[in-house]
């Protein structure tokens, strides 16, 4: 970590350690340091933009944005929040932005600011551990200190955690089921504090399993959210009271949906005004996230295009959501920064 780099993060996370001590004593006064903390090290139009949004929102000591502040802070370590937060906000956000930035002047503009590991296939040839981590170390040189993995097969997830545990300033988020949590997978979770868990919840039928999954992420104060499919042929389960009273029951503070094939809903209108219309929590207090729609537009403020890397288990690539694997590139055999010259938008 440089010096000037080392620095700023000390104060940021002395600073982020003092407020959520505020929190736990005045938590309308505490959040409001700490927003106005994000205003400080906040650098460019869209951060300044995005802090000053976030405090027309605590001006109301009524929001309820304070209800699901109040339940993150005490249901869920505070080494895990104060880590997930300054990784996601500092490292990736800021000092990780600016990095994105200084390269794509002197390449072509396409490196993103998260990359999606999606191990849901099973592949006789595999990443090994030493191999994603030395992607996550040369990603990390470019500015991307984020990691999505999608992991549906138990021998990956038990391989993961200690690699991605040894990132300290990285953050990650797991899309897994909810039959792969064990206590001591949430053992090894709790402990590794960069680590956000997001459990699938696609049918009612996995109830039982979501929630005794959520019972032990909670137990030990765990990060954790879910994450569900959608199309049209659920989409208006997803946009009644039904779907977000059943994630509220698994203790979720928000959830990831994610647009199945990337298909073009009939009521796609509809859709964007539900998604605009939650974020005001006025019916219930989960915050939803589009996954693709939210993540490009965080991408579009960083890189001013709309760059996207998914990693297969045996290395193998594909670009831009749609897939149409690019067989004739691999993490294997070509550095990160080579297959980054690839991506097209």
């Amino acid at each position: 970590m440089v010096v000037g780099r080392k620095i700023a993060y000390t104060a940021i996370e002395l600073a982020v350690n003092k407020g959520l001590q505020d929190i736990h004593e005045n938590l309308h006064r505490g959040v409001r340091n700490l927003v106005d903390l994000g205003s400080i090290f906040a650098k460019g139009n869209s951060q300044q933009d995005f802090f000053r949004s976030l405090k027309n929102i605590f001006k109301n000591k009524k929001s309820p944005y304070y209800d699901i502040v109040n339940h993150l802070v005490h249901n869920v370590d505070l080494r895990i929040i104060k880590t997930c937060g300054i990784n996601l906000g500092y490292n990736s956000w800021t000092y990780g932005a600016e990095k994105i930035r200084k390269f794509n002047k002197i390449t072509t503009g396409n490196i993103p600011w998260f990359i999606v590991f999606d191990f849901r296939q099973k592949k006789e040839i595999i990443l090994t551990p030493q191999e994603i981590s030395n992607i996550l170390t040369t990603g990390k040189d470019i500015g991307i200190y984020c990691g999505i993995f999608f992991v549906h097969k138990k021998f990956y997830l038990e391989t993961l955690i200690p690699t991605l545990s040894r990132h300290r300033d990285n953050i990650f988020l797991l899309f897994i089921p909810a039959k792969l949590i064990t206590a001591h997978l949430v053992e090894s979770i709790a402990q590794a504090t960069n680590i956000i868990i997001v459990l699938e919840t696609n049918t009612i039928n996995d109830n039982k399993q979501n929630k005794s999954a959520a019972e032990l992420l909670f137990s030990k104060k765990c990060l954790y959210s879910a994450y569900t499919y959608y199309d049209d042929n659920n989409i208006d389960y997803i946009m009644a009271d039904s779907y977000a009273k059943q994630i509220e029951a698994l203790k979720c503070p928000f959830a990831f949906l994610i647009r199945e094939n990337l298909r073009i809903l009939r009521n796609a209108k509809q859709f964007e005004e539900f998604i605009k219309q939650s974020r005001a929590l006025k019916s219930n207090h989960l915050f939803l996230i589009d996954f693709y729609q939210d993540l490009s537009y965080v991408n579009q403020k960083i890189s001013a295009k709309n760059p996207f890397l998914a990693i297969k288990p045996d290395g193998t690539i594909a670009f831009n959501c749609m897939d149409g694997l690019r067989k004739e590139l691999n993490i294997k055999s070509s550095s990160l920064p080579d297959i980054l010259k690839y991506i097209d938008f």
